[in-house]
C-alpha cells in the first residue's frame, strides 16, 4: 500500500542556540514555493518591501473593483483546504485515518521522522528510533492528493478545478472520514489556498513581460531602462481585522509549460488562527467567507488585460 518513504531530520544540538530541520522538497502539496525560491509561510518581503513593491492598499482594497466572477478557464494550478490542530497526532491514529481513505486514495508516501542528537563539547551522539509522522495519499486520477500529519489534515486539488462548490463538498466528505477515527483536537488555524499561474504569450526567443501589465502589484523599477525583467519574486504578508484573517501572498515570473507562453504565479494563503471555529457548520462558514475574500483579493490583484487571457 506504501509506495515510497521520505525521511524528516531533525537536529537538536546541545550548546546551541538553535536546531536544524530537514523536509523533502516535494512533501507539501503546494509545489508552486519551489518555482520561486522561498516558503510561501516564511520571511518575506513585508508591506511595501525592499523594492518599493505597489500594494493592493495604494488602490483602496476596502472598494474592491469587480468582486467574483467565474470565468470559463481559470488560472488555478492547486487548491488547497487545510485544518491544523494545536495537539499532536499519534503515528498509530494517522495510520487508522490512512487506511479509512485509502480506498479513495490509493497511491500512499510515507514521510519517516528521525531525531539526530550531537554534543559540541565532547562530540558524541545519538539517533532516535524512526517514526511515522505523516502521509501524502493520491488519488487514482492524480488530481486529488490528501497531506495528513501529526498537527494537519489538507486536501489539495489539481487541475482541472471543478469549481468551488465541488471542491468544498469533496473537503466535507474527507473531513467526516477522518472524524469518524480521529479523536478530538483543537483547531488552531482553518486555510484555504490558491496558486493560480497566469500564462501571457509572447514571440520571440528573448521574450519579455511588464509584471504592471497584468498585475496591480508589482516592482517600481529604479531606472527607466527596466522595462521588464527576467525573473521577479514579491512576498506580502497581511491581515484582513475585519474578517480576521491573514494573507500571505506570493507573485513570481516562471516559465509556462504553454508553447509561447510566459507565466506569473500568483499565490493567495488564507488562514484564521483567532477566534477559530470548532464546529463543522462554523468551519463551513469560515471557508465560504475565506473564498469570498479570496475572490476579491484576486481581482483587485489582476488587471483586465489578465482577465482576457481568461475570459
Amino acid at each position: 500500500m506504501t509506495d515510497g518513504e521520505h525521511v524528516t531530520t531533525v537536529l537538536p544540538c546541545r550548546g546551541c542556540e538553535t536546531g536544524l530541520k530537514s523536509r523533502p522538497l516535494d512533501w507539501s502539496p503546494i509545489r508552486a514555493p519551489e518555482l520561486y525560491g522561498f516558503d510561501a509561510g516564511g520571511a518575506g518581503m513585508q508591506g511595501i518591501g525592499q523594492f518599493g513593491a505597489k500594494t493592493m492598499k495604494e488602490n483602496e482594497s476596502s472598494q474592491l473593483p469587480h468582486g467574483s466572477r467565474a470565468y470559463p478557464r481559470p488560472p488555478i494550478t492547486e487548491c488547497v483546504i487545510e485544518i491544523r490542530f494545536s495537539q499532536e497526532k499519534e503515528a498509530s491514529l494517522l495510520e487508522r485515518i490512512r487506511d479509512k481513505l485509502a480506498d479513495q486514495f490509493p497511491k500512499i508516501e510515507t514521510n519517516i521522522e528521525q531525531h539526530f542528537q550531537f554534543n559540541i563539547e565532547d562530540g558524541s551522539s545519538s539517533i532516535s528510533p524512526s517514526r511515522v509522522s505523516g502521509f501524502k495519499m493520491t488519488n487514482a486520477d492524480g488530481n486529488g492528493i490528501i497531506i495528513l500529519n501529526k498537527f494537519s489534515f489538507a486536501y489539495s486539488r489539481l487541475p482541472p478545478y471543478p469549481g468551488w462548490d465541488f471542491f468544498k463538498s469533496q473537503f466535507v466528505e474527507l473531513w467526516s472520514k477522518h472524524k469518524s477515527i480521529a479523536e478530538y483536537s483543537r483547531i488552531s488555524r482553518v486555510g484555504v489556498r490558491y496558486i493560480n499561474r497566469i500564462d501571457i504569450p509572447v514571440s520571440g526567443e528573448n521574450a519579455k513581460i511588464s509584471a504592471r501589465d497584468y498585475l496591480n502589484i508589482h516592482i517600481v523599477y529604479p531606472l527607466a531602462a527596466l522595462t521588464a525583467i527576467d525573473q521577479f519574486a514579491i512576498q506580502l504578508v497581511t491581515n484582513f481585522d475585519d474578517v480576521q484573517l491573514g494573507l500571505v501572498l506570493n507573485i513570481a515570473r516562471t516559465e509556462s509549460p504553454v508553447p509561447n507562453n510566459l507565466a506569473i504565479i500568483l499565490d493567495l494563503d488564507f488562514g484564521r488562527t483567532e477566534d477559530v471555529p470548532q464546529k463543522d457548520a462554523d468551519i463551513w462558514n469560515l471557508l465560504d467567507l475565506i473564498r469570498s475574500q479570496k475572490n476579491k483579493t484576486f481581482e483587485a490583484c489582476i488587471t483586465d488585460a489578465t482577465r482576457s487571457l481568461f475570459s
